[in-house]
């Protein structure tokens, strides 16, 4: 296991050091000496702010070393990372089919955020992924401007397990609700000031169509086991696409609610800063492969803070889409149907392939559109294309594509 012994040291002094004066948390990292990653490893105390050594009593100060029970000694090393908070406030667009990165929120009352995995599986059913305070589950009571609910809604703490969510966010648009209904409110992980959390989260039974991809990331089929230094990315409502780190594992830390007051989760991961409000709900996926490593919930200018994935999915039961990456022609030129005149692709010994909509069914030739290969689309007039979680300007005519997976 990574940093065996720097977790062992973090479980043993956990209680210990979260008594302290100022200490928000603990995990299992690197030790940085001026900027410079030592690659040693230490069981990280984040604190509020650091305070000087001669302002604080002996008793209050975190020791530079802490000892396991064999004998052996692992170094600390003290993180200076702010209030942690939960972290929701966007202002995003309309996107279909529904991908990973763009706004979300309840129907009923302005809050937004993130959604993080658009597209996860349970039998039949479709679920999409983001964090249970973005959808407005995070108070015990409702919120003043919050739809009283119905006698037909199961309660849990005041909250509705069947309301109505909304792409983009009920914040983020002027209009018709109805229009942007993407799902209802299926479940969600328990958080309470009263005892340690493990994660913030909560799911929507999709109602539209959606794709297993991250927008300005691509599409993700498996989850990554995460390890201090990997490279990761998130696509988040309000700052898009950002590069970190994971920083810490196993990770204790106190986090600020605006509704429930400070809540303590436990066996978290640590990022380097990537998330800003409206950001919450972000998938944080290994860079380059895109395999899924957590779901980002808090942090401040200086740490982030996510969920690790396995947890999250054992929790709700849900598994990530397989299969290869390819998509039904129809399904993946979707959002140019208006202007769509046809598409060649040329395969080989195979030869050209069409797709034409304005013939039947049984004469379409081009089935999918494929990673990796080329496209000629004709387009009516210029138009955006979105896929795979990118957008392309096309024009007038014919545009040569290379299908990206």
């Amino acid at each position: 296991m990574a940093h065996e012994k720097a977790r062992a040291a973090r479980q043993l002094h956990h209680d210990e050091l979260m008594k302290l004066p100022n200490v928000l948390g603990t995990g299992a990292g690197n030790k940085i000496t001026g900027r410079v990653d030592t690659g040693q490893e230490a069981v990280v105390v984040y604190v509020q702010r650091k305070v000087r050594t001669g302002a604080l009593s002996t008793e209050a100060l975190v020791k530079p070393v802490l000892t396991l029970r064999d004998g052996q000694e692992v170094a600390t090393d003290v993180v200076d990372v702010g209030i942690v908070r939960a972290l929701a406030d966007v202002n995003q667009t309309r996107v279909r089919p529904i991908v990973g990165g763009v706004s979300i929120g309840p129907t009923n009352f302005s809050l937004a955020g993130t959604i993080g995995l658009p597209l996860l599986l349970k039998g039949d059913k479709r679920y999409v992924l983001t964090n249970r305070h973005v959808i407005g589950c995070d108070w015990l009571n409702p919120a003043p401007d919050m739809v009283p609910p119905g006698s037909d809604w199961d309660l849990k703490y005041n909250i509705r397990i069947g309301s109505r969510v909304c792409q983009p966010s009920s914040g983020d648009f002027d209009g018709d609700y109805e229009q942007n209904w993407i799902g209802t409110v299926a479940a969600w992980s328990d958080i309470s000031p009263n005892k340690t959390n493990l994660m913030d989260a909560a799911i929507l039974e999709l109602t539209v169509d959606a794709n297993s991809e991250i927008l300005g990331i691509g599409g993700y089929r498996q989850r990554a086991e995460p390890s201090i230094g990997m490279p990761v990315q998130k696509s988040g409502r309000t700052s898009g696409v950002t590069d970190g780190t994971v920083t810490g594992l196993d990770v204790t830390i106190k986090v600020e609610y605006e509704r429930l007051g400070v809540l303590t989760f436990a066996n978290q991961l640590a990022l380097s800063p990537m998330l800003r409000p409206g950001d919450s709900g972000s998938a944080i996926v290994e860079k380059g492969s895109g395999a899924i490593v957590g779901l980002g919930f808090s942090g401040t200018d200086t740490i982030s803070i996510a969920n690790p994935i396995g947890m999250v999915l054992s929790y709700f039961g849900l598994s990530l889409p397989t299969g290869p990456l390819h998509t039904p022609v129809a399904e993946a030129l979707r959002s140019i149907t208006d202007v769509l005149v046809r598409v060649w692709s040329y395969e080989g010994t195979a030869g050209w392939r069409l797709y034409d909509p304005s013939y039947p069914h049984s004469e379409y030739d081009l089935a999918a559109l494929e990673a990796g290969r080329g496209y000629w689309i004709n387009v009516s007039k210029d138009a955006v294309l979105t896929y795979h979680g990118r957008t392309k300007q096309l024009t007038q005519g014919w545009n040569l594509i290379g299908w990206e997976g």
